[in-house]
């Protein structure tokens, strides 16, 4: 077994596990029954069960974090006045518009 990720919590722990086993990798999350405990650094980590897939592993959880970051983090535009506007607004501050609907929190 070999460590490719340490996660800031469980829950991304398992995001990251559910992602690759999606993909078809073998991996088990460690330490996070550790987290937050006063004994050094115990973040939760996820290991590769195969060793041989842990390059593979590794550049689908960096895809995997970028596009969550992307998602999460962009700011957008509005049409109307060009003011830009981070990205949990619905509406522009400034004039009122809408957030156009790509850019729209997914309603399901």
């Amino acid at each position: 077994m070999k460590e490719i990720y340490t996660a800031r919590n469980s829950t991304e722990a398992h995001l990251v596990s559910e992602m690759l086993q999606r993909n078809g990798i073998q991996v088990r999350v460690r330490g996070e029954f550790l987290f937050g405990l006063p004994i050094g650094h115990c973040y939760p980590s996820v290991w590769v069960k195969n060793d041989a897939e842990s390059g593979a592993a590794r550049r689908l959880v960096e895809s995997f974090l970028q596009e969550i970051e992307e998602e999460v983090e962009s700011p957008w535009a509005c049409a109307e006045c060009g003011e830009t506007l981070e990205v949990q607004f619905l509406e522009c501050w400034q004039c009122g518009t809408p957030r156009p609907p790509e850019r729209a929190p997914d309603a399901s």
